[in-house]
C-alpha cells in the first residue's frame, strides 16, 4: 500500500518506497521454495542493499549470505551475521584483509577460479598460521591446479 499523495510530494527524490509487508511475503515465499527443495538459501547482499531486508532473511531461514565486496562481508558482521562466502575470485592482495576477518571469528569463505591465484592463496596460509577452520583447496579439475 502507497503512502498518501502529500507524503509522497513532501519526499526528498530519489527515495525508496518499500512495502514491508510484501517484502516480507516475499522472503517467506523464496524461502518455502528453497526448503522444499532440501537446500541451503544464501541470498546475495547485492540484492537488496540493505541489512534489515539481509536480517530477516536470515531470521527466516537463510543460511548464511553472500557478498561481492570485503566491505559488505564487514558490514554483514557488523549486524552479526557470521556465516559469509564472498563470491568474487579472490585476489591475492586481499587475503591479509580476509585473514583478519577470520581472525575475529567470522566464517569467511572464498573463491577462486583461476589454478595460479589458487597457488598463491595456499602459499599465503602457511605464512599467516590460524589454527580455526583451515583452508582448504577443492577443484572440478584437480589435475589443472
Amino acid at each position: 500500500m502507497l503512502p498518501d499523495a502529500d507524503l509522497l510530494q513532501s519526499l526528498a527524490t530519489p527515495a525508496a518506497i518499500i512495502d514491508a509487508g510484501r517484502i516480507r511475503r516475499n522472503i517467506a515465499r523464496m524461502q518455502d521454495c528453497v526448503s522444499a527443495l532440501s537446500a541451503r538459501f544464501r541470498p546475495h547482499v547485492k540484492i537488496s542493499k540493505c541489512l534489515p531486508v539481509l536480517c530477516a532473511q536470515l531470521a527466516t531461514g537463510a543460511t548464511g549470505v553472500t557478498v561481492s565486496t570485503l566491505l559488505e562481508a564487514e558490514q554483514c558482521f557488523a549486524v552479526a551475521v557470521s556465516d559469509i562466502l564472498y563470491a568474487v575470485g579472490t585476489a591475492p592482495q586481499h587475503l591479509p584483509r580476509v585473514l583478519a576477518l577470520r581472525r575475529r571469528s567470522y566464517s569467511l569463505n572464498i573463491i577462486t577460479d583461476n589454478a595460479s591465484t589458487a597457488r598463491m592463496i595456499a602459499e599465503f596460509g602457511p605464512s599467516h598460521p590460524y589454527e580455526k577452520n583451515p583452508a582448504s583447496v577443492a577443484t572440478r579439475e584437480p589435475d589443472r591446479f
